[in-house]
C-alpha cells in the first residue's frame, strides 16, 4: 500500500501534468499546424504516467481533452472521443509499462516503458481510426503519416526530454 504522501504527491503530480496537458496544446495551436507536429498534451499524459503509474496516466490522458474543450473550446466535439481514448491509452501504457520494466538500470526501465508507450499506442491509434473513427477511410499511408511521420519533431522531443525528466525527478522522489 503506497503512503499518504506518495498519494498526495502522485495526485499533485497527476493534476499539474493535467493542467499543462490542456494548456500547452492551446499555447501552440496560436500557430496554425503546430499541435500534430509537437504533442504537446501527449507529452504531459506520457509524462504522468510514467511518474504516477497507469491509474493516474489513464485519468490524465481521459481527461486533458475534456479540460482543454472546456476551458479553450478545442478539440472539437466530434474529435473529443477519439482524443480522450487515445490519451488514456497513451497515459495507461506508459504507466503499466514503467511499473512492468524491472531491470538493474532505470534509465533503461524509462526508455523501454516510453518507446513501447509510444510503439502500442501508435498500433492502437491506428487499429481505432481503421476500424471505430474512420472505418474504410483510413490506409496504411495514413497511418504511417498520422503516426510518424508528420509528429516526427514532437516524437523526438519525447525520447529527449522525458527520461531525463523522470529520472531527475526520481532522485528527488524514488518510486514505489
Amino acid at each position: 500500500m503506497a503512503s499518504p504522501r506518495r498519494v498526495l504527491w502522485e495526485t499533485g503530480f497527476a493534476f499539474l501534468c493535467l493542467f499543462l496537458g490542456a494548456a500547452l496544446p492551446a499555447l501552440v495551436r496560436m500557430r496554425s499546424g503546430w499541435e500534430p507536429v509537437l504533442l504537446p498534451a501527449q507529452l504531459c499524459v506520457l509524462l504522468c504516467g510514467l511518474l504516477c503509474g497507469p491509474a493516474y496516466g489513464l485519468a490524465c490522458g481521459a481527461l486533458c481533452p475534456v479540460a482543454s474543450y472546456l476551458a479553450f473550446g478545442t478539440p472539437a466535439p466530434s474529435a473529443l472521443p477519439l482524443e480522450a481514448c487515445l490519451g488514456a491509452l497513451y497515459g495507461f501504457l506508459a504507466g503499466l509499462l514503467v511499473c512492468l520494466l524491472r531491470s538493474g538500470w532505470r534509465w533503461v526501465n524509462v526508455y523501454g516503458a516510453l518507446a513501447g508507450a509510444i510503439l502500442l499506442g501508435r498500433c492502437v491509434e491506428g487499429l481505432l481510426n481503421a476500424f471505430l473513427f474512420y472505418p474504410g477511410a483510413y490506409s496504411w499511408w495514413a497511418w504511417a503519416q498520422d503516426s510518424f511521420v508528420t509528429p516526427l519533431p514532437g516524437l523526438i522531443i519525447q525520447l529527449a526530454a522525458l527520461p531525463v525528466i523522470v529520472l531527475a525527478l526520481w532522485k528527488l522522489y524514488p518510486p514505489p
